[in-house]
């Protein structure tokens, strides 16, 4: 047992103490729940097993550690999750009626995503130039020349020099332009030199660019451990379930833009949440057609589901006391589900699906992600956590009629914020819902994310849905992030709820 669980099973012997006479469940569900903190996964499975037998009691007693800051909040909402994931009845679950099962799958899942091993490596496609034969092009610990120390150097005629890719790794001094890059045998690995003496090989950039195999490339993104792949002929099932019949439905079905088309994949599939947080990240990459066809933008997306209905649940089972509450059920049967896509235009299509897989990941996995600033099992919300001020909220519309759902329980459909969000940002037309795309950011590893939405609904009792989209990787001199927000908050009429929209900018550090 760590320190750190000997401490709280200590406290617990504490409380213990003051419990009443005849209260040995108490005292054995206290003294398991204390075992908790620093567990081991094998360990905590065997607590959660041995505590299971407790139902309701169980969950109060890790609620309650959670609530006095002795159980870290994720390590406690997994485990009220794993306790209502199918065992024995609950106090709370009428007699035949069983909790429902989470999915959890029995392998992990790695949520974090890699650059497909396919991938042209364009960061060795640069040398320097612009350097006198018998001069060398200084690389200095820091960006601009006042205040560095030059720590190395590269030969006038050097080539397949390696950049860094990040937010961090571009930089504007003095009107110059500063890029790091990185060699081995300089102090961290890293250092910084004028981008006025670095050109890219384009030479050597558009042979990698033509060799590519983009077939190969899809199938190494969607791939990884504990995803399946799935057909692709879903893209098409979802346009025919979308438009049915009707001709002119069909044609917008088939204009979805990306992100939208991944959360609509992920529901009719997966079927609907009441309680749920969505984490959208996207990334793009230039990539060859067939000879004579023009390069095509391909998009790569992973869009993570978080069923919220058993922390919502517990939530509201905490503040009931000796009231009723309605079984776990009611709150979202399905398991924490992921979903990655490649797709790109072809003919009328706008998102023809060119990869796809999913997965099913367990709540300890859940407990581990971040959305944004926040943990993506939290009740907190994600716009509220931002670390800087929204402008003012301004009441804005979304009247259009989409050939999907955008309305739903009262408020904007999780798929509706989507698209509204990509509209504030430009990167849609609100008003026809066309996607106007997202172009590759330079410094941003080939496929990774440079986008990142977060779409949360049923978080509070206000029947609610609301999203935020941060764009990281500006590479402009004032700007390191653009946020957006959009709130759908119900009305008097369930048809009509109110929008809200805002945007935040945040400045580079060395420009505050």
């Amino acid at each position: 047992m760590t320190p750190a669980a000997r401490g709280l099973a200590a406290l617990a012997m504490g409380l213990v103490v003051a419990l009443p006479a005849g209260a040995d469940p108490e005292r054995e569900v206290i003294g398991l729940v204390a075992g908790l903190e620093g567990a081991s996964q094998a360990e905590r499975e065997g607590i959660i097993a041995a505590l299971a037998p407790h139902g309701a009691l169980a969950v109060d007693v890790v609620l309650e550690f959670m609530q006095e800051g002795l159980l870290e909040r994720p390590a406690a909402l997994a485990a009220v999750a794993a306790l209502q994931s199918g065992g024995p009845a609950s106090a709370d679950v009428p007699e035949g009626e069983a909790e429902p099962a989470t999915g959890t799958p029995a392998r992990e899942v790695d949520l974090g995503i890699s650059t497909p091993a396919s991938a042209p490596d364009d960061t060795l496609y640069h040398r320097v130039t612009g350097v006198a034969d018998d001069d060398v092009l200084n690389i200095r610990d820091r960006a601009g020349v006042p205040g560095s120390t030059i720590i190395g150097s590269f030969a006038p005629d050097a080539e397949g020099i390696e950049l860094v890719h990040g937010p961090d790794a571009h930089e504007i001094v003095s009107g110059g332009s500063w890029q790091k890059v990185r060699r081995g045998d300089l102090p961290d690995g890293t250092g910084w030199v004028n981008t006025r003496y670095l050109e890219p090989m384009i030479d050597a950039a558009d042979a990698a660019f033509e060799r590519m195999d983009r077939a190969a490339i899809a199938a190494e993104f969607v791939s990884g451990p504990g995803y399946e792949p799935l057909d692709t002929g879903i893209g098409g099932e979802l346009v025919a379930e979308l438009a049915g019949e009707d001709q002119a439905a069909f044609r917008e079905a088939q204009r979805l833009a990306p992100p939208v088309q991944a959360i609509l994949l992920l529901e009719a599939q997966d079927g609907v949440l009441p309680h749920a947080r969505y984490r959208l990240r996207y990334g793009a990459e230039r990539m060859p057609n067939p000879p004579g066809a023009d390069p095509v933008t391909v998009s790569f997306i992973q869009i993570d589901r978080f069923n919220l209905g058993p922390a919502r649940h517990a939530e509201i089972a905490r503040g009931a006391g000796d009231a009723a509450v309605p079984p776990a059920s009611r709150f979202g049967d399905g398991p924490h589900v992921s979903w990655r896509i490649v797709s790109a235009p072809i003919q009328r299509v706008v998102a023809n699906l060119n990869a796809v897989s999913r997965a099913e990941f367990a709540d300890n996995e859940a407990a581990g992600a971040r959305c944004l600033d926040i943990d993506c099992l939290s009740l907190d919300s994600a716009a509220a956590a931002l670390p800087h001020d929204w402008q003012a909220d301004e009441e804005i519309a979304f009247a259009v009629e989409r050939v999907f759902e955008t309305v739903r329980d009262g408020a904007h459909s999780p798929a509706a914020v989507m698209e509204m969000l990509f509209a504030q940002s430009w990167l849609l037309d609100g008003a026809s819902g066309d996607w106007r795309g997202a172009e590759p950011r330079e410094g941003v590893e080939f496929a990774q994310p440079f986008l990142d939405v977060v779409i949360e609904s049923g978080l509070a009792q206000e029947i609610a849905t609301e999203g935020v989209l941060r764009d990281g990787h500006l590479m402009d001199d004032e700007l390191a992030t653009l946020w957006w927000h959009v709130a759908s908050i119900g009305s008097g009429d369930p048809r009509a709820p109110v929008l809200f929209a805002a945007e935040a900018r945040q400045r580079h550090e060395w420009r505050e």
